[in-house]
């Protein structure tokens, strides 16, 4: 599999590339058990979270992960740690 990421992209952290790349793999695996439309698990719920407060843009985890907006956005709500961890 081919992966959507660019290592030339300007004002990419080496750091983010690895955490991008890894979680992009697990979500192809957890996509290939399940199909479309199952319920993301917790863990990958919180990796893609994770991710976004360490700097990964939500359009990248988009791109790579196969989450939309809106899934990145209620994640985001319903984790009231997310957001203050971001914001302080």
């Amino acid at each position: 599999m081919q992966s959507k990421l660019s290592s030339t992209q300007p004002g990419r952290d080496r750091r983010d590339e690895v955490v991008l790349a890894d979680l992009e793999k697990r979500f192809v695996r957890f996509r290939a058990k399940t199909g479309r439309g199952a319920r993301v698990p917790i863990e990958l719920r919180s990796a893609a979270l994770a991710a976004l407060s360490q700097g990964v843009s939500p359009g990248e985890l988009s791109r790579a992960c196969a989450i939309s907006w809106s899934q990145l956005d209620a994640w985001k709500r319903r984790a009231p740690d997310f957001v203050q961890a971001v914001h302080s």
